[in-house]
């Protein structure tokens, strides 16, 4: 059963930032969890969404390229990056890998959420949301 309810703000650890989520798109991975995975027991309650946007509230102490206010794109793939498998361009080959979103961490369908900062892609200044008026 699906429901709307008001949790905890999360909290960023020293390497994660902390997002005000602006946007967050449906994914397969949404609706493959919905559905179950066979298999798998996702623990709940469960805080979907993997593809997000927002703007930075709370960077953790550890973190160097993230600052407060900025707007972030978040990937979404998680990896130990030192395996083998990541030491090679691999990531997603990597025994760790986790989604953001996925079944072992919660993800963006919230006010806030937390990601490693290095899962964090600077949205370049120019870049408007506002949709552009045609050309007359």
């Amino acid at each position: 059963m699906l429901r709307y309810e008001d949790v905890h703000d999360p909290s960023p650890r020293p390497t994660e930032v902390l997002l005000r989520v602006k946007a967050v798109a449906l994914n397969h991975l949404d609706v493959w969890l919905r559905k179950g995975l066979p298999g798998m027991t996702i623990p709940l309650p469960k805080i979907g969404g993997c593809d997000i946007a927002g703007e930075a509230v709370v960077v953790g102490t550890a973190c160097s390229r993230i600052v407060v206010g900025q707007r972030i794109l978040v990937s979404p793939g998680i990896s130990c990056g030192q395996c083998a498998a990541c030491l090679r361009g691999d990531d997603n080959l990597c025994r760790a890998f986790k989604v953001v979103g996925g079944y072992a961490l919660d993800g963006g369908c919230a006010d806030f959420a937390c990601v490693p900062e290095v899962n964090c892609i600077p949205v370049p200044k120019p870049w408007t949301t506002r949709a552009r008026q045609p050309s007359r």
